[in-house]
């Protein structure tokens, strides 16, 4: 009887010690690099004259803000997004993608095939400048 107690006991406190570890877990959780999920490169290497349109947009200070209003169900482009902030990290999703691309200040990444993008700001209220480059699937 007595051994039984004194395993409940310690388990008891290993749970204890468990729970009081939560919290540490979590900053490290928080402290990992993002898993990129789409090309990262220069804004120097893209050739703006093989895209239909190019454009600045401001991303606004509000969360996920998509590019695109009332598109068409079977409207595609193909999106090159260049972060042209000296000092903030920007994102970008791709429409029906769950995963972020996080961009560095001068890093651009690419989408092909997508209906929209949306755009957030992942360490703060910031707004942040992104160079659109856009061409459309005929």
């Amino acid at each position: 009887m007595k051994s039984r107690s004194l395993s409940l006991g310690s388990s008891f406190a290993q749970l204890c010690r468990l729970v009081a570890a939560l919290p540490l877990l979590g900053l490290c959780a928080q402290a990992q690099e993002v898993v990129r999920t789409a090309p990262i490169f220069a804004q120097t290497a893209v050739q703006s004259d093989r895209f239909d349109a190019v454009f600045d947009y401001t991303v606004p200070i509000w969360p996920m803000a998509p590019l695109f209003r009332n598109q068409p169900d079977d409207a595609r482009f193909d999106m090159v997004i260049c972060n042209l902030d000296p000092e903030h990290r920007g994102s970008v999703r791709a429409s029906g993608s769950n995963t972020l691309a996080y961009l560095k200040p001068g890093e651009c990444t690419m989408f092909a095939g997508i209906a929209n993008a949306a755009f957030t700001r992942p360490d703060g209220e910031y707004e942040w400048t992104a160079k659109i480059y856009l061409r459309a699937h005929h």
